[in-house]
């Protein structure tokens, strides 16, 4: 063969050449460049199969018509229809400026109104400690004039506290002065610390600010879209009383729902024991109940979709 090649003319032996060159070539070729390509083609094909597998499974329908009805339907839920009924984007903006609305008033009053803030964030920048100072006095003196007693070791505050962020100390003294005069209004009493019952008037109130609680949209957002000032109290009276109070945390302009609450009756004076209704049941009217309630702030003052990403945990007694 060899030989015979070498019989060939000159011309016949490069133009074999280049065509052994060019299967060469493509041969590399197709390694290099078609091979991914390929697998890349076998990959979409196999996401194909498994995509066309779930909507087999799913209940969505596979006609495009009928998913554009769909997506109809499900617009008119989130933004309503026009002159009607509001759909639930809006209804969740309006229970968020609900919920966050009560400290309104005392910010405007307080730090002003301004077009581009609204006063939110100049509550946030010019709060002081020596504000705090002077509101934590203010309200340490009312409710003790009241019979409430406010102490550091159990209310977990007093006029030395500093905190990084002083509007979010003055947030929760007003979620605190807030619920004492609703609990006052409402004919109901603070139970007394250390067992030693409302007759002691030295004992501490069984009123405590919980730590703030931050929620966020996502979990790398820098800041939070809404606060929550948690306080625990243990509060005593008549069973009215206290459903009077359960009500009124939610009454116009107040927004200061339970998250948690137990109860527990009060032992009847065993010389005076409780009458028997007309049912002939034994009725205990008096009742003493500890309740976590929360007041909430939005730091923008913006109206945004709430999305929980913080976990509740139920919260051990002494906390």
């Amino acid at each position: 063969m060899a030989y015979r090649l070498q019989q060939w003319p000159e011309r016949h032996r490069t133009l074999l050449g280049v065509v052994f060159l060019l299967v060469i070539a493509t041969v590399l070729f197709g390694m290099m460049r078609l091979h991914p390509t390929w697998v890349a083609y076998d990959e979409a094909r196999s996401d194909h199969a498994r995509v066309e597998k779930k909507l087999d499974e799913s209940q969505w329908p596979r006609d495009s018509e009928r998913m554009r009805k769909l997506l109809d339907s499900y617009q008119v839920t989130l933004n309503g229809r026009k002159g009607g009924e509001p759909g639930l984007k809006k209804s969740v903006d309006d229970a968020m400026k609900k919920a966050t609305a009560m400290f309104e008033v005392q910010i405007k009053k307080e730090y002003g109104v301004s077009p581009e803030d609204s006063g939110i964030v100049n509550f946030m920048e010019k709060a002081s400690q020596i504000e705090y100072k002077d509101q934590f006095n203010r309200l340490y003196t009312e409710l003790e004039g009241k019979g409430v007693r406010l102490d550091q070791p159990v209310f977990g505050m007093d006029e030395s506290t500093s905190e990084p962020f002083k509007y979010q100390m003055r947030l929760k003294l007003w979620t605190v002065e807030a619920l004492a005069n609703l609990v006052l209004k409402n004919n109901l009493r603070f139970s007394r610390e250390s067992g030693a019952g409302s007759r002691n008037r030295n004992n501490p109130s069984m009123i405590t600010v919980l730590p703030m609680r931050a929620y966020v949209i996502d979990k790398n957002d820098k800041a939070p879209y809404l606060l929550e000032f948690p306080v625990r109290m243990e509060i005593q009276g008549s069973m009215a009383n206290f459903a009077s109070f359960v009500n009124a945390l939610q009454e116009e302009g107040i927004f200061l729902p339970m998250s948690q609450m137990e109860m527990r009756t009060v032992l009847p004076n065993l010389r005076q024991p409780p009458k028997a209704n007309q049912d002939d049941e034994m009725v205990l009217q008096n009742v003493v109940v500890t309740v976590v309630c929360s007041a909430f702030f939005r730091p923008h003052g913006e109206a945004v979709k709430m999305e929980v990403k913080q976990k509740r945990e139920m919260l051990p007694r002494g906390a």
